[in-house]
């Protein structure tokens, strides 16, 4: 056992190391998950979206949509009745966690609106927690979806309503 030992330390003491240089260039290739960058681009994009709402920009945010987003007319319309009835819309994401893949976003935060009602001036304070899902898409990113509380629509409630349910039918075999 030794002798199999002082041979292995012989052979690995006499090797020279390869310089730096002559080492094999490791080839770059684009990461299967989404980096900083990625979350950080995916975040603006959403933050984005906030100060076009809060503006009541609803042409950029139209853009910024996903049209194949589940209840994506609901959505606009609530937005457009808030631009309609609410002034100074300050809308503030707290304890924001998100997660990127190369593709897709999920930010999951707690938010904060505040605005005046047009009609009395009366102050008003919503408060929720809800999770947006981002696509990236050639142009950048895009909301794909809202679940959770929406904070960009006071009056509409939630974007759809889906009703699930389990049903067994007999299936004949006809021979």
């Amino acid at each position: 056992m030794k002798n199999i030992l002082a041979i292995a330390l012989l052979l690995l003491a006499g090797l020279p190391a390869a310089p730096a240089g002559a080492q094999s260039p490791a080839t770059e290739q684009k990461p299967q998950v989404a980096g900083f960058e990625g979350m950080k681009s995916a975040r603006a994009a959403l933050d984005e979206i906030i100060r076009a709402y809060e503006t009541g920009d609803i042409g950029l945010i139209q853009a910024r949509l996903d049209p194949a987003m589940i209840g994506y007319q609901r959505f606009l319309d609530g937005m457009r009745r808030d631009t309609g009835n609410l002034k100074q819309i300050r809308l503030h994401l707290f304890e924001a966690n998100v997660t990127a893949g190369p593709d897709v976003a999920m930010i999951q935060a707690a938010w904060e609106k505040r605005f005046f009602g047009v009609a009395d001036f009366t102050p008003g304070l919503f408060t929720g927690r809800s999770s947006f899902l981002m696509h990236r898409a050639k142009d950048g990113w895009r909301l794909a979806a809202v679940s959770g509380d929406n904070p960009f629509s006071s009056e509409s409630g939630v974007l759809a309503t889906l009703t699930v349910s389990t049903r067994l039918t007999k299936i004949a075999k006809r021979f």
